[in-house]
């Protein structure tokens, strides 16, 4: 694996919009669970969300991380900044509760408010 946080291959990946390479982050096993719909899923199944978000979005980055380690693995907050099609930028604050194993996410906890965007 790289020298690059798993969290920071993620967000890389899913900026880029490379989906194999945002699935690759994960353990086998994972879950990733998001808190506006409290339902856990493979990476595989969540590969659809990524695709859709990806489509809508066709630029995307995160801004202003900040991640302390734990136990287990760490939590981060940061911006996800993205434009739309037609160019209109939105943001949202987001918090990730992750798992690391084998320096891959094995959980992914996500707390992020879709209906509290903002304009950057």
């Amino acid at each position: 694996m790289s020298q690059a946080h798993p969290l920071d291959r993620l967000f890389d990946a899913l900026s880029s919009g490379d989906i194999a390479a945002t699935a690759g982050c994960f353990t086998p096993d994972a879950v990733v669970w998001h808190g506006f719909d409290r339902i856990e899923m493979t990476p595989a199944e969540a590969t659809e969300q990524w695709e859709a978000m990806v489509g809508h979005f066709p630029q995307r980055r995160v801004e202003q991380v900040r991640r302390q380690e734990t136990a287990t693995g760490c939590v981060q907050q940061h911006f996800w900044i993205a434009k739309t099609g037609e160019g209109r930028e939105m943001a949202w604050p987001v918090c990730i509760v992750a798992e690391i194993e084998d320096d891959r996410i094995a959980r992914l906890d996500e707390y992020i408010d879709r209906a509290g965007w903002f304009a950057p």
